[in-house]
């Protein structure tokens, strides 16, 4: 019975409103939802123990230099996410040698390294990852 139902579809009897329709249509394993930015930093707070931040109106995450590697590789290789590219590297040292205004810096000393990274796959979608050494 099922069989003549699908064949049926597969002719174009029974329109797209018709139960047999929409019961047979495969669904998607994961449905592809738009993902925010926030929802990307969750996902790195959860999975990495990140720390969430944002910059001028965009997260990012910063993570410990030891799970780098590891947030990136989900990063790419999630099929939620699939941030494929490294659009930018910049590293930021955070080293005030004027003895004066060490005390009104509000740091120590430090490197930040941030990746930038983009997806093929979700056109448009882009994210922000930082990691502090000392």
């Amino acid at each position: 019975d099922e069989q003549r139902r699908g064949a049926a579809v597969e002719r174009g009897h029974g329109g797209a409103s018709s139960p047999e329709y929409t019961s047979l249509r495969p669904r998607p394993a994961h449905p592809r939802r738009r993902m925010t930015p926030a929802d990307i930093s969750a996902l790195l707070v959860e999975q990495f123990a990140a720390a969430p931040g944002a910059a001028g109106g965009d997260p990012f995450v910063t993570v410990a230099p030891d799970r780098l590697v590891a947030a990136c590789t989900f990063l790419r290789d999630d099929p939620r996410l699939r941030f494929e590219l490294l659009n930018d590297l910049t590293v930021v040292d955070y080293l005030e040698t004027d003895p004066k205004k060490v005390a009104k810096a509000g740091f120590e000393p430090h490197l930040e390294v941030v990746y930038r990274v983009s997806s093929f796959t979700f056109p448009g979608r882009r994210f922000t990852v930082k990691v502090v050494l000392p």
